[in-house]
C-alpha cells in the first residue's frame, strides 16, 4: 500500500481531505490545515461522511438528506439547517469540496475527499485481503451517535456497519485459509479468531472456528473454543449450543479418543471440501433449542457448509426449507449414510448435490435460485426418482415466479410439475403440497385448491414454518385476517430467527389494517438486520400508507439488493407522483420500459404508477394486461390500498371479478 499518515492519500494528486471512519472517526487535510473543528460538530461531520459515500453519481438529493438528518423539523427549518451545515463545511474545509447539481442535489467534488471505506472496498474487490484486514480498524463510525438524528440515519449507519463487517470477516477468513495452506497454523488461527470476532455472539462463526482448528489438526484448540462457547451461552442465554454444533464436537471428541494425543508433526492436513461455498454472511443469533430437527448429513467427508435441516416424520427424513443466515460449518464423517425412505439408500453423489442445491435455494435471489434448479437437476440425473430433489426444484421455481425473475407461465407450471412428481414418488412429504398451494394461489387463482393444499401440508408436518407463513399470506388475501395472523405467529414461534417470516408477519398486519403493529414488527426486523431488503421494502410501504413519504423513499433506497427490483422501482414511482414530482414518476415509467427489454416487468407495476399520476385510462390498459399475463400481484387487488383512487370505477370491479377474488 502507498501513502502516508492514514494510508489513504495517494502519493500524487492527493485529495484535499481524508476521512477515517473505520474505528474512531478522524479527519485530516493533506496540506496540514487544522480541520478538526468539523469533528466537534457531529451532525455536520456525519453529513460529510454521508456525502463521501454517495454512489457513482456522487450526488444525494436534498430532500433525502433533509429526511435523514432533520426528520422532526418542518420543511423550511430543515432546509435552512442543511444550508447552514453546507456553509460550515465550505468554511472549515475550504473551496472545492462541496458540489451542487441544480437546486435539488448536493455532493462532493471529484477527488476532493478520500474515505477509508472506499479503499477498504477496493482491497476486498481486488482480492487484496491482507490489505483489507489491515485497513479495517474497527466498526464503521464506531461509538458515533447523533442524539437528534432520526431513526433513518441510525438505520443507515447500522446497515453500513453490518455490510462492512461482513466484508471484513470474508477477507479475514480468506487470509486465514491462505496462512493455513502455507503451513502457518498459529497465524491462521489468529486470523480465524479475528474473523469470528467480526460477528460477536454468533454461534455459527464459533462453529466455523472449531471446524477450522480441527481441520488444521488442533483438536485441543477446537474443543477449548467449544467449551468457551458453552460457558458463554449458558451464562447469557441459559441455553446450550445448537444440535449441529454439538454433533460436530462429538465427532471431534470421538476421533480424539480413538487416536489419542496427536503429535504436532503428525497432524493431518485439512480434509477435502465437498464443493459448497463457505458461509459469507452471519448474524449474531440468540441460541435457541431446535426441537424436532437434526443435522442433514452427507457422505464424502470434509468440511461442509450446511443450511438445511431435516424433520423426522413418520419414520422418514423430510427436508425443510433452509433459513437464510443459519449456515454452520460442520465436519461430516466419510461413512455417513442417509435413508430417504425406509430401506432405500440414495447415491452419495446425488445427496451431496441435493445439499448444494438447498444451499443455493436458501440464499434466494435470481442467480442463486437458477443455480439451485440446475443443481437439483444434476442430482436427478444421478437419481431420477429422488423425491426430495423434485420437491426442492418445485420450491425454487415457485420462488422464481414469486420474485418476478421468470414470467408466470414459465415458472409456476414448472413448479407444479416438479412438486407433483415429488408426491408421486413420496406422498408423505409436506413441502410439495405447500408448493402446489402457492401455484394455485398465485397462478391458477383456484382458492379452494390453494386452501386444500396448504392444509394438507400442515397436516403432514404441523411444524413446517414456511407452510404456516405462506398460508397466512393466502388467508390475508382472502380477507381472513384473524386466521392469517394466527398462522404467522405460529410460523414465527417455529422459526424465530427467520427475518423473512418476521417481515411477512408485518405485511399481514398491514393488510389487516393494523398499521401501528405492522410498523413495529417491521422495525424489529430492520433492527435485527438493517441490511435485510424485504423488511425495508415492506416498512417503506407501511410508511407510505401512513403519509410519511420522505421516510418511505428512504426505506426504498435502503433495500440494497432489491433496489432495482420491479416492486421497489414501482413503489418509488408511486411516491414521486404522490409528492407531485411528476417528472421523476414519468422517469420511473421510462425505467420500467427499459428494464422490460432485458427482464420480466409485470404490467401491474406500470399500472400502479399510472394510477398515481392520475392517468386512469392508461392504468386500466396496463391492469388488464397484468391479468392477461397472470401476474401473481393481482392477488392483492382488494388489499393494496394504492388502488384506492380507482377502486370505485366499474372497470376496477370488473377486473376483480376476472381474478375471481372474494370481496
Amino acid at each position: 500500500m502507498t501513502g502516508a499518515g492514514y494510508g489513504i492519500f495517494p502519493m500524487v494528486d492527493s485529495p484535499m481531505i481524508a476521512l477515517r471512519t473505520l474505528g474512531a472517526l478522524d479527519l485530516h487535510a493533506s496540506d496540514a490545515r487544522d480541520v478538526r473543528a468539523v469533528l466537534r460538530q457531529p451532525k455536520r461531520c456525519a453529513l460529510l461522511v454521508y456525502l463521501a459515500l454517495a454512489g457513482p453519481e456522487r450526488f444525494r438529493r436534498r430532500d433525502t438528506v433533509v429526511a435523514l438528518f432533520s426528520p422532526e423539523r418542518d420543511e423550511p427549518h430543515a432546509r435552512a439547517a442543511l444550508r447552514q451545515a453546507l456553509s460550515f463545511l465550505r468554511r472549515e474545509l475550504g473551496d472545492g469540496i462541496i458540489a451542487t447539481r441544480g437546486e435539488k442535489e448536493i455532493g462532493l467534488e471529484p477527488g476532493a475527499v478520500s474515505i477509508d471505506v472506499r479503499e477498504f472496498e477496493r482491497a476486498c474487490q481486488t482480492g487484496s485481503n491482507a490489505d483489507a484486514v489491515a485497513l479495517y480498524h474497527g466498526d464503521f463510525l464506531d461509538g458515533f451517535f447523533l442524539s437528534d438524528a432520526g431513526q433513518a440515519f441510525e438505520q443507515w449507519v447500522d446497515g453500513q456497519r453490518a455490510r462492512l463487517r461482513g466484508m471484513a470477516a470474508r477477507a479475514a477468513w480468506a487470509v486465514a485459509e491462505t496462512r493455513r495452506a502455507a503451513g502457518d497454523v498459529s497465524g491462521a488461527f489468529e486470523m480465524a479468531r479475528r474473523a469470528a470476532g467480526f460477528s460477536p455472539g454468533s454461534e455459527s462463526e464459533v462453529a466455523r472456528v472449531i471446524a477450522f482448528l480441527d481441520a488444521a489438526g488442533d483438536r485441543a484448540g477446537a474443543l477449548a473454543a467449544y467449551d468457551d462457547l458453552v460457558r458463554r451461552i449458558a451464562t447469557e442465554f441459559e441455553a446450550e449450543p445448537a444440535p449441529e454444533t454439538r454433533a460436530l464436537v462429538r465427532e471431534i471428541r470421538s476421533r480424539s479418543q480413538a487416536a489419542g494425543p496427536t503429535p504436532t508433526s503428525a497432524r493431518p492436513a485439512a480434509p477435502p471440501a465437498v464443493g459448497l461455498p463457505s458461509a459469507s454472511e452471519t448474524l449474531p443469533i440468540r441460541p435457541i433449542r431446535r426441537s424436532g430437527r437434526a443435522l442433514l448429513l452427507v457422505t464424502a467427508g470434509g468440511v461442509l457448509t450446511v443450511g438445511a435441516f431435516v424433520t423426522t416424520l413418520r419414520g422418514h427424513h423430510v427436508a425443510a426449507t433452509p433459513r437464510a443466515h443459519s449456515d454452520s460449518t460442520v465436519f461430516i464423517p466419510s461413512d455417513t449414510t442417509l435413508v430417504e425412505r425406509a430401506g432405500r439408500r440414495i447415491d452419495p453423489r446425488a445427496r451431496t448435490l441435493h445439499i448444494k442445491a438447498r444451499y443455493w435455494l436458501s440464499r434466494r435471489g435470481r442467480e442463486n435460485l437458477l443455480k439451485a434448479v440446475a443443481t437439483f437437476q444434476d442430482a436427478l440425473d444421478i437419481e431420477p426418482t429422488y423425491a426430495a430433489a423434485y420437491s426442492g426444484m418445485g420450491v425454487a421455481y415457485a420462488q422464481l415466479g414469486y420474485g418476478g425473475s421468470l414470467r408466470p407461465e414459465d415458472a409456476f407450471p414448472k413448479a407444479k410439475a416438479a412438486a407433483s412428481r415429488a408426491l408421486e414418488l413420496d406422498s408423505t412429504i409436506a413441502e410439495p403440497h405447500a408448493t402446489l398451494g402457492s401455484v394455485a394461489m398465485y397462478y391458477a387463482w383456484d382458492w379452494a385448491a390453494a386452501d386444500r393444499e396448504y392444509r394438507r401440508a400442515l397436516a403432514l408436518n404441523p411444524a413446517y414454518p414456511t407452510a404456516h407463513e405462506s398460508y397466512g399470506l393466502f388467508l390475508a388475501a382472502m380477507g381472513r385476517f384473524d386466521e392469517a395472523q394466527a398462522h404467522e405467529r405460529t410460523a414465527g414461534a417455529l422459526d424465530p430467527l427467520s427475518l423473512g417470516i418476521q417481515s411477512t408477519t408485518g405485511w399481514v398486519l398491514h393488510y389487516s389494517g393494523k398499521q401501528a403493529e405492522a410498523e413495529r414488527q417491521l422495525r424489529i426486523a430492520v433492527r435485527t438486520d438493517s441490511t435485510f431488503p424485504v423488511a425495508r421494502l415492506y416498512l417503506g410501504r407501511v410508511l407510505q400508507f401512513n403519509g410519511q413519504l420522505d421516510s418511505a423513499l428512504a426505506q426504498f433506497a435502503a433495500t440494497g439488493s432489491l433496489r432495482a427490483w420491479v416492486p421497489t422501482v414501482a413503489g418509488e414511482g408511486y411516491v414521486y407522483a404522490q409528492q407531485g414530482r411528476r417528472d421523476q414518476a414519468q422517469a420511473v415509467l421510462d425505467r420500467l420500459a427499459g428494464l422490460s427489454r432485458t427482464q420480466y416487468v409485470t404490467a401491474y407495476a406500470v399500472a400502479l404508477v399510472h394510477v398515481a399520476l392520475g392517468q386512469t385510462d392508461s392504468a386500466f390498459v396496463w391492469l388488464n394486461k397484468a391479468v392477461d399475463e397472470r401476474t401473481h400481484w393481482v392477488l392483492w387487488l382488494n388489499r393494496d390500498r394504492r388502488w384506492d383512487p380507482i377502486r370505485s370505477d366499474a372497470r376496477f370491479r370488473a377486473i376483480v371479478r376476472r381474478v375471481k377474488l372474494p370481496d
